[in-house]
Formats: C-alpha cells, sequence, structure tokens
C-alpha cells in the first residue's frame, strides 16, 4: 500500500487573529468615515487660510499667470463680493477663476450646499469652459476651464470641488 501524506491543517489561536481582526475593522470604519466627510464637502482643507491673496499666490507659484479683471459677476456666487482673473491669457481666454468672500464660514457653507444643488450648475448653464466650484473657510472659488494644473492646484488648497459642471 502506498503511503499517503495527509496535508497538514494549521490552526491559529483565535487569540492571535483577533487583534487582526479588530485593527483592519478599525481601519476600515476610519476610512469609510473619512471618504464620506470628504465626499460631503464637511472637510475643509486648511493651511493655506481664505484669504483670498493665498490662492492667487498658491496658482502663481504653480507657473499660472493671473490678470486682475475686476470685480466677479458670476451671479451664483452673489451676494458675496468677488473679483475675476483670467488665467494664462496669452494661451487662452477661456480660463477665469472667481473668488468671492462670504461673512462667514456659515455662510459659504449654506451658498455651497444651494450650489451643489442648483440643477443650473449641471446642465441649464452653457458655461464657457467646466466649472469647478471649491470651498475653503468663509471663501468660493469658482475655476471655469480645462488646465489640470489649476484644478489640482487649486485641489492643493481646497481639496476636491464640491460641484462641476
Amino acid at each position: 500500500m502506498p503511503n499517503i501524506q495527509r496535508p497538514q491543517l494549521v490552526i491559529m489561536h483565535f487569540g492571535a487573529v483577533l487583534p487582526m481582526l479588530i485593527l483592519c475593522f478599525a481601519a476600515g470604519a476610519i476610512i469609510i468615515l473619512l471618504s464620506s466627510l470628504v465626499i460631503s464637502g464637511s472637510i475643509d482643507k486648511t493651511g493655506a487660510g481664505t484669504d483670498p491673496t493665498s490662492v492667487l499666490t498658491l496658482l502663481q507659484d504653480h507657473g499660472i499667470k493671473l490678470v486682475s479683471t475686476g470685480p466677479s459677476r458670476a451671479e451664483l456666487l452673489y451676494p458675496a463680493p468677488g473679483h475675476a482673473y483670467q488665467l494664462n491669457p496669452a494661451h487662452s481666454d477661456l480660463e477665469w477663476l472667481h473668488i468671492h468672500v462670504y461673512p462667514s464660514e456659515e455662510a459659504a457653507r449654506t451658498r455651497a450646499a444651494e450650489i451643489r444643488n442648483d440643477q443650473r450648475v449641471h446642465g441649464m448653464i452653457d458655461w464657457i469652459a467646466p466649472a469647478h466650484f471649491f470651498r475653503c473657510g468663509d471663501l468660493i472659488a469658482l475655476y471655469l476651464g480645462y488646465d489640470e494644473q489649476v484644478t489640482r492646484a487649486l485641489g492643493t488648497m481646497y481639496g476636491y470641488p464640491f460641484s462641476e459642471s
């Protein structure tokens, strides 16, 4: 009769597996919580501040040229006062940045929620270029353009756009 070896079954003690299961569960719960907060716009990027000049400096540091064109006429961002900038004017006339500063972070958060739910943003307005809305503290920025370098630079300060066309 041939000598048949049985496969050996390795049994781990439950006590050795339990800490690993708890760690994996906790890590998964944290990832889900953080991703839901980022997607909902509840987390703002911090560190750069909400001063419009910090936004402009950040873009210039990324090699993006800005030309001030006066007060913003982006009605979706009213009633807060704002300023408009043309970006990289030598290359395109289709890139614009509108920065509006609201009286408080709560006012900006409320306006961002209204914009996110406004159906005009998602099909009724004929944008000159794709619209990307960002919020940080009491500031909302609207970038109209195609340049991924600009959206990446704004993303370093603001995180993901809270609404896009």
